[in-house]
C-alpha cells in the first residue's frame, strides 16, 4: 500500500510540474520560468520611440476617465505612409497599453526572408474584455479559453507570414507556441480564418483607419494608408 501511495504521490508531482512547465498552472509557472517570453533580440530605445511616434502621426491624449463601452476615442483622419523597423514597432507597442491591452512583454521581429516573429505575455483575465471592446462575443472568448485551458499569463510565440490589403487580412503561420506548449499545425490551419476574421474587425472598429498596404519586406514593416490624428485612452 505504502509503495502504492508513493507512485500516485509521484505521478501527481510528475503531472503538476509537467502542466506547470507548460505554463497552465499561474505561479508554478512562473517559478518553472515557462511564462517568459521568447527573447526575440529585439531591445528599443528612447530614440526608437520617438522615431516610431513620429512616423505612426497619431498623437496619444491620456485622459482622466471614459465610458466603459468606448475605452478608446479615435479622432481625425491623415495618410500615412511609412516604414518601421523591428526595434521601432516593439516600440509602438509597448506605448499602446491601454486598461484593456491583454499583451506585455511584446517584441517584434521583421525578418529578411518576409516573415515576422511575435513573442511576449497573454493576459488571459483581460481577453474577454479586450475582444468586447470591439463587438467580438465574450460568449465566444471565455469558449476559446475554456477549451484551450489556458490560465493567468502564459508566454506566446507566432512566427510565419502576415499581410494586409485594403484591410484584408492574410495570414499564414509556421510555428505557434503557448506557455511551452507547440500548437500542432492542424491546429494553427483550422484557426488562422478565424484568426483573420477578428483582425478584421479589430482593423474595422477603429474610425478612419484604412489599410491598403502592410507587409514584411527585407526586415523591415510597410505600411500604407489612413489612421487616426489621435487616439484618447484613460490615464494608467
Amino acid at each position: 500500500m505504502k509503495l502504492l501511495l508513493r507512485i500516485i504521490l509521484t505521478l501527481l508531482i510528475v503531472i503538476v510540474l509537467t502542466l506547470g512547465y507548460f505554463g497552465f498552472i499561474p505561479g508554478l509557472s512562473d517559478l518553472l520560468a515557462s511564462n517568459k517570453p521568447k527573447d526575440l533580440n529585439v531591445k528599443y530605445s528612447t530614440s526608437d520611440i520617438s522615431a516610431a511616434q513620429a512616423k505612426s502621426q497619431v498623437a496619444i491624449k491620456e485622459v482622466d476617465s471614459l465610458p466603459a463601452s468606448s475605452p478608446l476615442v479615435f479622432e481625425g483622419k491623415q495618410e500615412v505612409t511609412n516604414s518601421f523597423s523591428s526595434t521601432e514597432l516593439t516600440a509602438l507597442i509597448a506605448g499602446a497599453r491601454w486598461q484593456y491591452f491583454p499583451v506585455s512583454n511584446v517584441q517584434v521581429r521583421a525578418n529578411t526572408d518576409g516573415t515576422a516573429e511575435i513573442s511576449g505575455n497573454l493576459n488571459v483575465s483581460i481577453l474577454p474584455s479586450y475582444f468586447s471592446s470591439f463587438r467580438v462575443s465574450s460568449e465566444d472568448v471565455n469558449k476559446a479559453i475554456s477549451y484551450l485551458k489556458i490560465k493567468g499569463k502564459p508566454a506566446f510565440y507566432l512566427k510565419g507570414t502576415v499581410s494586409v490589403t485594403n484591410n484584408r487580412v492574410a495570414l499564414n503561420p509556421t510555428a505557434a507556441i503557448i506557455g511551452r506548449l507547440p500548437i500542432p499545425q492542424n491546429l494553427i490551419a483550422t484557426g488562422v480564418p478565424y484568426l483573420a476574421r477578428v483582425a478584421e474587425t479589430r482593423i474595422n472598429s477603429i474610425p478612419n483607419l484604412f489599410i491598403r498596404s502592410f507587409s514584411v519586406d527585407n526586415g523591415s514593416f510597410g505600411f500604407n494608408g489612413t489612421v487616426p490624428t489621435s487616439v484618447s485612452r484613460v490615464k494608467q
